[in-house]
């Protein structure tokens, strides 16, 4: 058997090969994944939610609508939360709820919402919201799911756009750290 007699030994660049632009792209990753998830989160799930939100005829746009909003999970683990911050009614939208008692606070909003989804004002939106109190009060809220059927139908989209997103930075960053080269 020959031997060859003209030998080419090809090497990658040296911070390739002293494994420094894995140590660092491992250091970034975090970084990436969350920011790639933050930001597929708030293209494709937000606008599913609210979209679900404005399919149902029954939710008055206001509040609740407002701040469907993703946060951020901190710790080693990158990841996204999405639902509605702040809004102490939401899980009962979404899964209803039984006969309970209403506090004052809750009245006053009822009264608001009555006016303003109904176009009313004075005792007419106070009749009204008297109507839903009571309702809530004996008959309990029916559920209206606006989170779950919103990130089922989203959600094969989310994790191909959000896998996408972050091939492509970490390709970016890769790149980048090699001086453009690749």
């Amino acid at each position: 058997m020959a031997q060859p007699t003209l030998l080419f030994k090809l090497t990658g660049p040296t911070k390739l090969r002293s494994g420094e632009v894995y140590a660092q792209l491992g250091r970034e990753s975090n970084m990436i994944v969350r920011a790639s998830l933050h930001t597929t989160a708030i293209q494709v799930l937000l606008p599913a939610i609210r979209t679900k939100l404005r399919d149902n005829g029954s939710i008055f746009r206001g509040a609740l609508f407002q701040r469907i909003k993703t946060e951020d999970l901190t710790g080693p683990v990158p990841g996204v939360v999405v639902g509605a911050m702040g809004v102490a009614y939401a899980k009962e939208v979404e899964e209803g709820g039984k006969p309970r008692a209403v506090s004052e606070q809750e009245k006053r909003q009822i009264i608001d919402y009555a006016s303003k989804k109904n176009g009313l004002s004075g005792s007419d939106a106070v009749r009204v919201a008297h109507a839903i109190i009571k309702t809530i009060e004996t008959e309990g809220v029916k559920a209206h799911p606006f989170m779950k059927p919103a990130l089922a139908a989203a959600g094969p989209e989310f994790l191909v756009r959000s896998r996408g997103r972050i091939m492509r930075h970490l390709f970016f960053h890769y790149r980048k750290m090699l001086g453009g080269g690749l």
